[in-house]
């Protein structure tokens, strides 16, 4: 969920700019380019170190829930909810 709104909120919009700016490039002089290229590329690095970082959570996520599920945590935890809702009705 994290890396989801990791994505949304930071790598999304800063792609969408980069778009934006790439499009507008072509008609503008050139000393004004270098200016647009600097943050371009700040947009870029931004954008790539958002999803290297949601990678890595989704990744640590996953090894998570294998080593969960490799210790029967989930069966554990599985069987008190339903014991709890057995003895509320």
């Amino acid at each position: 969920m994290v890396a989801f709104l990791l994505s949304l909120v930071v790598a999304r919009p800063a792609m969408v700019r980069v778009g934006q700016l790439s499009a507008a490039m072509a008609s503008l002089p050139e000393e004004q380019r270098a200016g647009r290229l600097a943050e371009v590329e700040r947009l870029r690095r931004r954008s790539g170190l958002a999803s290297i970082v949601a990678m890595a959570l989704l990744i640590g996520a996953a090894a998570g829930m294998a080593v969960a599920r490799y210790l029967g945590l989930f069966d554990r935890h599985f069987a008190l909810v339903c014991r709890e809702i057995e003895f509320a009705s």
